[in-house]
């Protein structure tokens, strides 16, 4: 992507969060989807890389996005980059356009 003088756009953002309480990471790709594990089983040497695979489950399907953010009641913030708009989706998994 380039910006009106043709230079290259550099976006700096990430999509991982981890919940208010801290037991879950949040993540994903910029195109999607949200997945989550638990944040416990991270640095567990006990785990195999496919046995750590095995905990990780999908939480929301998003769009492409810039970026998330989360709020202390652990809602989740994505920006939908082709529609211009921001979804919230809760703890749940429920999402809202705002």
């Amino acid at each position: 992507m380039k910006d009106k003088s043709g230079k290259d756009v550099h976006i700096h953002a990430d999509q991982l969060e981890i919940s208010p309480d801290g037991k879950w990471l949040y993540f994903q790709a910029a195109s999607g989807p949200l997945w989550k594990v638990e944040t416990r089983l991270l640095n567990n040497a006990d785990l195999s890389e496919n046995e750590l695979r095995s905990h990780v489950r999908l939480f929301f399907q998003t769009p492409s996005t810039g970026g998330t953010a989360i709020d202390a009641a652990g809602n989740i913030y994505v920006s939908d980059v082709n529609k211009q708009q921001i979804v919230r989706i809760s703890p749940e998994g429920k999402h809202r356009l705002l």
